[in-house]
């Protein structure tokens, strides 16, 4: 339904023949929501009709017919033979059938689960949940089964945008999550991707503004008297919402929420896309104007000459009527335009009226002129004896109908309107003029989007603006859940680190450099030895293949090493001196029971973020303890101790200890972006990591625009922010903006408890993150009460109150992670830890070790490992 022109809903509609069968297509659902489950949306993605097709899969799936079927990481087929569907990894047959299930199985650490596929319609997308491959008439359904509100995720910011208010994303959530539930069920599939049903693109994690109004809003529904609400919408309605009584069944059933209502806001948006006749009273010429890039525009084609020839030959007959000279358009000239009145609606919009019984329905396709023009007649033998002219000039007035039509009829005798997918006519008198208005783009049933665009900007909530396009109904909680993988068991074993930062896996080396070729190499989420962390700035000893090899420590991330606490020597308990018997003492008043002194928090290591759907909070580190509460994906986790004991994270929740499965918690770190650049080579590769001996995951074209996290990262590479993951392109092809590696960046440092960062430069906009006392940022742009900052990849806005833009000196950490300690040297305990990226104020510096601020005190960090800002 996504900006739906009326020739597409037209097409849609056009094999509704019988009435019986329009009927039940617009009579509403009436599936209970709460026993029912709409968990799973079935998709049918635009492919085409291949007979052989591949895809990419990104972490751990299976084959629903064949559980022994593990599917890892990596490029598949599938194709045709003899109606039987094969799934292929290059020439080794996995399975076959008439149809494949690839399921997901529970995602790799610190990864999600998706398949990446190239559509015909939308190009190659990230697609989550499931993906059946189904053989229908000689060729291959690709169908995408995917949790309701992940599919929104693909819908909202492509059915809108994702830099429109959010309160308008909201309401495009709730419409978009009703339509869906209310297609559900029959066939292969529910819906398919494009704008038939919905716009839907798979996954797209910059999308955040999106996700975020899905989130907000999730699982619910519209309803109205116990049945789903039919959430029509479409780009632009024209100023009217509209009921389908009128644009397609005058025997729908009519509900409480066929509402006919004027709607200003869809014409105040100026990307409401609109056309305009501008017609002088005292006649001059016809002006047209058009809409475009939301100003605007005059015409400088044929349009305004067609309007006034359709009018000077539809007077034509009235004027000879009266006795004047008028057979061709050159006989008459137009002097005044007195009005043009809308007079016969549109199709089926004058027979059928609304709940409320009213129709105040405008649109019109018949309008009635009233015009004068100069025209001749043959003179009076005294007037010709008078004037000396065989004919007489005068002002002859005429009234006429036209067909509104015939303006945006395309190819027409007499169009003078370009844009022919608009359907509505509006005719507005002004002191001087007429202007005839050509808008709605779409039925203008529901939701108009531009409007709701402009609704949001008002200050309307998402709620306000349901009810004003759907009236008479209320919201409802679906029931509905997430894909639930619970956390495996601890392995225990004898690896003492993880590869992680690559798409597939890392290059392992005999010498530690990039010199040599690579001897093997070591996929995503592996499990590996390292024998030698650090042997140089970037390189770790491990254990491959039962010998020595080698390996970038940026793919690394190595293990906690837990701390041992000492056990203290007992003191020796002294022989007791014996006693005397005491002498009564008088009994004592008495004293209060003191109040206890409440314990403190414990100190918060590290903050993490659930990137699985379900996460269970146990009361100890094992599954074989009980069940405390539970998270959600995306919810905050504050870690006391990090993943040291058996691979799970020690919390605070809800004011006790707690521990969670260390694998489903990721770290909530963001590289920053030092700059920004514009690839200036024709084709430029995205390497995993900076050399060409590294795999390539990608290629930039000339002129796109990249972020860079690190400017020459070496000397030959820059690190860049790519799909959400670090990637390296070769400097000499990329112009950075500003002054590139020597760009200045200026930080400050908190100076307050608690801080918020926010969306923007006010207390009502939203909190992006709470910053502590000590955390740094990057000043972007000062302000007198508020400053511009960046912080953790995002920028938002601070009370410069409590920002201390001083002199300081502050560091970026260069290792994957740092150990914070208590003193300069690794005989005392870690205190916390820092990741690659991050950025410290330094209180003083050492030969090997640097003093820092560090969670409003004071610490210590190895100095070989801090880049000076």
């Amino acid at each position: 339904m996504y900006s739906a022109s009326y020739k597409t809903l037209k097409r849609i509609f056009l094999g509704l023949i019988v009435v019986a069968l329009i009927t039940v297509i617009f009579a509403v659902s009436s599936g209970d929501t709460q026993a029912n489950d709409f968990s799973t949306v079935r998709v049918k993605l635009s492919v085409g009709t291949p007979t052989s097709f591949d895809f990419v899969l990104q972490g751990n799936y299976g084959v629903e017919q064949d559980p022994s079927i593990n599917l890892s990481t990596g490029s598949y087929r599938v194709w045709v033979d003899a109606g039987v569907v094969k799934l292929y990894a290059g020439s080794q047959l996995l399975y076959a059938g008439s149809d494949i299930y690839v399921h997901e199985k529970a995602p790799l650490p610190n990864t999600y689960n998706y398949a990446t596929i190239r559509t015909t319609k939308y190009g190659t997308n990230k697609y989550l949940g499931d993906i059946r491959f189904v053989y229908d008439r000689g060729h291959i359904d690709v169908i995408n089964h995917v949790y309701l509100d992940y599919y929104l995720y693909g819908v909202v910011p492509h059915e809108m945008s994702n830099t429109w208010p959010l309160e308008a994303l909201k309401t495009q959530a709730v419409a978009a999550r009703t339509y869906a539930v209310r297609y559900m069920g029959g066939g292969n599939y529910d819906l398919v991707d494009t704008s038939a049903n919905q716009v839907y693109r798979g996954f797209d994690e910059t999308k955040t503004n999106a996700i975020r109004a899905v989130n907000e809003t999730a699982k619910m529904v519209l309803m109205s008297e116990g049945a789903l609400v039919p959430t029509y919408y479409s780009a632009s309605n024209g100023g009217q919402v509209d009921i389908p009584q009128h644009v397609w069944s005058t025997r729908a059933t009519v509900f409480p929420y066929h509402v006919i209502s004027e709607d200003s806001f869809d014409v105040l948006n100026a990307w409401s896309r609109q056309e305009v006749l501008i017609v002088p009273k005292v006649f001059t010429s016809v002006e047209y104007q058009y809409r475009q890039s939301g100003k605007m525009l005059v015409g400088d084609g044929n349009e305004a000459a067609n309007l006034e020839r359709y009018l000077k030959i539809s007077a034509l007959a009235g004027v000879a009527e009266q006795g004047y000279i008028a057979v061709v358009t050159g006989d008459i000239e137009i002097a005044e335009v007195s009005s043009i009145v809308a007079n016969t609606h549109e199709g089926n919009h004058g027979l059928t009226n609304d709940y409320t019984g009213g129709n105040d329905c405008i649109c019109y396709e018949h309008a009635q002129v009233s015009m004068s023009v100069l025209a001749y007649r043959d003179a009076t033998q005294e007037e010709q004896e008078d004037l000396g002219e065989a004919l007489v000039r005068e002002e002859v007035t005429v009234t006429f109908g036209i067909d509104l039509h015939e303006l945006d009829k395309s190819g027409g005798l007499y169009q003078a309107f370009n844009d022919t997918s608009l359907r509505l006519f509006v005719i507005e008198e002004t002191e001087t003029s007429i202007n005839i208005y050509h808008r709605r783009y779409g039925h203008g049933i529901g939701m108009s989007q531009r409007s709701a665009q402009e609704r949001a900007k008002a200050g309307h909530t998402y709620i306000e603006i349901l009810t004003f396009y759907y009236p008479n109904t209320y919201l409802e909680e679906l029931n509905i859940a997430p894909p639930d993988f619970e956390e495996p068991p601890p392995v225990v074993d004898e690896h003492n680190a993880t590869i992680i930062n690559c798409n597939y896996n890392v290059n392992v080396r005999s010498t530690a450099n990039t010199l040599n070729p690579s001897i093997g190499k070591v996929d995503l989420g592996e499990r590996i030895t390292v024998l030698q962390p650090f042997v140089s700035e970037e390189w770790h000893k491990i254990e491959y293949d039962g010998a020595q090899a080698y390996v970038y420590a940026y793919y690394v991330a190595l293990d906690p090493i837990p701390t041992e606490t000492a056990t203290p020597t007992p003191i020796p308990t002294p022989t007791p001196t014996p006693t005397p018997t005491p002498t009564p003492t008088p009994t004592p008043t008495p004293t209060p029971t003191a109040t206890p002194t409440p314990s403190p928090d414990p100190v918060i290591v590290q903050t993490g973020s659930v990137w699985v759907s379900v996460l269970n909070i146990r009361s100890g580190p094992s599954t074989a303890y009980s069940k405390v509460g539970r998270f959600d994906k995306n919810d905050s986790v504050s870690i006391i101790e990090v993943g040291q004991k058996n691979g799970w994270h020690k919390i605070w929740y809800e004011n006790q200890v707690a521990y969670v499965y260390a694998n489903y918690v990721q770290s909530v770190n963001t590289p920053s972006i030092e700059a920004t650049g514009v690839i200036t080579a024709s084709v430029l590769n995205i390497r995993t990591g900076p050399g060409t001996s590294h795999s390539i995951v990608g290629q930039f074209g000339k002129g796109d625009k990249v972020n860079i996290t690190k400017v020459k990262y070496s000397s030959s590479w820059h690190q860049l922010l790519y799909n959400g993951e670090i990637v390296y392109v070769h400097v000499n092809y990329v112009s950075v903006d500003g002054a590139g590696a020597d760009v200045q960046v200026v930080y400050a440092t908190v100076d307050a408890s608690a801080l918020n960062f926010r969306e923007g430069a006010s207390t009502s906009s939203g909190v992006i993150d709470t910053l502590k006392r000590g955390d740094v940022v990057q000043l972007i742009e000062a302000g007198g009460s508020w400053h511009k900052v960046r912080y953790g990849g995002k920028e938002g806005y601070m009370f410069a109150k409590y920002l201390d833009v001083s002199t300081a000196v502050y560091g970026k950490v260069t290792t994957s992670y740092l150990n914070v300690r208590k003193g300069a040297s690794t005989s005392y305990s870690i205190i916390g830890r820092l990741s690659k990226g991050d950025v410290v104020q330094i209180v003083s510096k050492g030969s090997k070790w640097y003093k820092i601020v560090f969670k409003s005190g004071v610490a210590y960090v190895y100095a070989s490992y801090i880049d000076i800002q």
